[in-house]
């Protein structure tokens, strides 16, 4: 038996360890915020910030934001946020997120490592070897990976800390049962963590639960907790998904990690699996075969431990809790591999390697099996065994972590300025634009990062708003100002349809091209189709309305998209020389109308002041026919004589008489082509989060 003074040294020695790895642990988060800042920042990654952004800065409400579909309300939103408030800078709020994630994932696998072992130093010693030895593996040489991105708020991996925490919970009522007070926490953690990201069930509560069952079929744990325990996470996960929906508006389902009937897609079962396989085999072996070699040996120790527990017939149970909380870490380490793996193949949402996200709870816990297997049998374990471990982690983590560590500066974190956002906010000074359009890479990217005053909103690449981590409120230009639809000037290009472009709004009044960038800028007068094209589609919102919809006949209130046949549904057809009638409430400030008609004819449309029952103004417009097919869209100013009349109806009737003709919508605007100078001469604004 060791003496007292073999103990001692034994424990000094663990402490000179833990001198050495805190230091080298303590640096990574450094590393790979370096990396992010650099290499790093999308709109993807952005989500938080821009979110943060727009509702504290600029005053947009967070009703109508259209969170991510894993909104990660907890626990990256209520760190995060508090952290930005505190620092007002990206950088050190990554950082500060950075350091806090590392320190709760030491925290929590301590408090599951001590399930394994009485002593406080070796459960210590042995989560931070393991938590050093991960994110040395995390830390990449050959630039950033997906991986890297668990250390940014807001890209899935946030989930890991109730995870683990429920984990722990398991673990220990297992045995002891459940008190009231664990069943309470577990059920929270249950609905927010299911409510930020769904992904929780198939990476945690169920591998849980299923593991918890391996040990009541062997007689290892009473089936009574475990049917407790399936209420309490069950309800809650159910309670979350409830909350989850009611925050999130699924314009596409997208709670891809739920296995249920409703979420599982067949037709794209078979060619997910094929590319969750070229994306392992890609991923282990090609880009990270570091992580490969880690991922075959976790696995083989746990099939070992598997089974030398069942061949040697280890006693389970009260009376041994350290194997068989180690029986359990093992079942649940195979059954969340196998879930996580599954989930996104049944759902068909595995398309390429990034996927590997969904496998990071997997690859931490690769990295910890053989430390915590380490805690559970450190007494019997020979001292040239652990030595040799420990020289190992060492060895590789300064190969990994010094040389990147001696480069690190203090202007890495400082908000970068790329070309693309440079050359953005030059153009828009030049030609004072205060809105344009984009797709979504470039849309939250530049209203994260500018330093001007200048607002994108983002489009689909079939041209209709893109409602997808962003604000729809901003639509409508900054919040405190008259809510006058604003003037958008420009688009930028970048993986947008050029041809339907220029065939719907014609030829730019000027072209620019920049860093990887080309800008259209629609700045004249005459460019209502470009400002007013999206005016429609916010025309719902009461509250907020610009322009006015129809009063009767009811389908003209509906948008019809250029090129749809004469007869498409909601349309309003009539024969050679009939008319329709159309009426509006009550307005007299609309200066502009857009309307939808066949393109087949040419068209008068006469206009009725409210009062004058069939005395129409003097002033008609006339609609010539267009170069095109099926319904083209017009977007024409009213005649000045009209601008002011408060019209209550207006009536369309064909010119040319050749058959029959159709309406698709009809909308009245007040467009507003100087609005610049209110932008220009507005009051003092917040500052922004540099």
């Amino acid at each position: 038996m060791p003496s007292k003074s073999s103990k001692a040294n034994s424990q000094s020695r663990s402490l000179n360890w833990l001198f050495v790895f805190i230091p080298l642990l303590a640096v990574t988060p450094l590393l790979i915020v370096k990396k992010i800042m650099a290499l790093g920042l999308n709109s993807d990654s952005l989500y938080l910030y821009c979110l943060y952004q727009d509702v504290f800065v600029t005053g947009y409400s967070f009703h109508d934001w259209t969170l991510s579909p894993a909104p990660c309300l907890f626990p990256d939103m209520a760190l995060y946020f508090p952290m930005l408030a505190a620092v007002r800078r990206l950088g050190p709020a990554l950082l500060l997120y950075g350091f806090t994630y590392l320190t709760s994932l030491f925290v929590l696998f301590y408090l599951i490592a001590r399930l394994l072992t009485p002593s406080r130093r070796t459960a210590a010693v042995y989560v931070v070897t393991g938590l050093l030895f991960f994110t040395a593996f995390l830390i990449s040489p050959y630039g950033l990976l997906i991986d890297e991105f668990m250390f940014v708020p807001g890209r899935h991996a946030g989930i890991i800390l109730p995870g683990l925490l429920l984990l722990y919970l398991s673990l220990r009522a297992s045995l002891g049962g459940i008190q009231p007070r664990e069943a309470i926490v577990s059920f929270l953690l249950a609905v927010l963590g299911t409510a930020s990201d769904v992904s929780l069930a198939t990476q945690f509560i169920a591998p849980i639960l299923l593991a918890w069952l391996t040990l009541c079929a062997i007689g290892a744990a009473p089936y009574r907790v475990w049917l407790i325990a399936c209420l309490v996470l069950g309800c809650g996960s159910v309670s979350g998904l409830v909350l989850e929906h009611t925050l999130v508006d699924h314009h596409i389902i997208t709670a891809p990690l739920v296995l249920g009937a409703d979420f599982i897609n067949p037709s794209r079962i078979t060619t997910s699996f094929h590319e969750f396989i070229h994306s392992i085999v890609f991923y282990l072996i090609r880009v990270k075969p570091d992580f490969g070699v880690l991922t075959i040996a976790s696995l083989s120790l746990c099939g070992w431990v598997l089974w030398k527990i069942y061949e040697e017939g280890v006693e389970l149970g009260e009376n041994n809790p350290i194997s068989t909380r180690l029986l359990f870490l093992s079942c649940y380490f195979i059954i969340s591999l196998c879930l996580m793996a599954a989930a996104p193949i049944l759902t068909g949402i595995w398309f390429s390697w990034p996927e590997v996200r969904y496998l990071i709870p997997f690859f931490l816990f690769a990295a910890m099996y053989p430390f915590l297997f380490m805690t559970a049998l450190n007494g019997r374990l020979p001292h040239w065994f652990k030595l040799g471990a420990t020289v190992i982690v060492i060895s590789f983590a300064c190969w990994r972590i010094v040389p990147p560590a001696t480069l690190v500066r203090g202007h890495d974190f400082d908000t970068p300025y790329p070309a693309k956002v440079q050359f953005i906010d030059s153009i828009a000074a030049k030609y004072k634009l205060a809105y344009g359009y984009s797709q979504y890479w470039v849309a939250n990217l530049y209203n994260a990062l500018k330093h001007t005053e200048t607002r994108i909103n983002q489009l689909h690449e079939k041209m209709v708003p893109y409602f997808w981590i962003n604000s729809t409120d901003a639509y409508f230009g900054k919040p405190g100002f008259p809510r006058r639809y604003p003037e958008y000037g420009f688009i930028v290009m970048d993986g947008l349809p050029r041809e339907e472009i220029r065939e719907r709004f014609g030829d730019p009044s000027f072209v620019e091209t920049g860093p990887d960038c080309e800008i259209w800028i629609y700045n004249r007068p005459e460019d209502l189709a470009f400002r007013q094209f999206i005016h429609p589609f916010f025309l719902y919102d009461s509250a907020r309305r610009s322009g006015y919809f129809p009063a009767h006949p009811y389908p003209l209130t509906l948008y019809k998209a250029p090129g749809v046949p004469w007869n498409f549904p909601g349309t309003v057809d009539r024969e050679s020389g009939g008319t329709v009638d159309v009426y509006f409430p009550p307005d007299a400030g609309v200066n502009m109308i857009d309307i939808s008609l066949d393109s087949s004819e040419e068209y008068e449309i006469e206009f009725f002041e409210r009062g004058a029952v069939e005395i129409p103004l003097h002033h008609t417009l006339m609609v010539p026919k267009p170069f095109a097919k099926g319904m083209a869209i017009h977007y024409l100013p009213l005649p000045a004589p009209i601008i002011g009349k408060d019209i209550e109806r207006l009536r369309i009737s064909s010119t040319t008489r050749y058959g029959r003709w159709s309406a698709g919508h009809v909308y009245l605007f007040r467009d507003e082509p100087y609005q610049l100078d209110i932008v220009r001469n507005r009051p003092p604004y917040p500052n922004k989060i540099k």
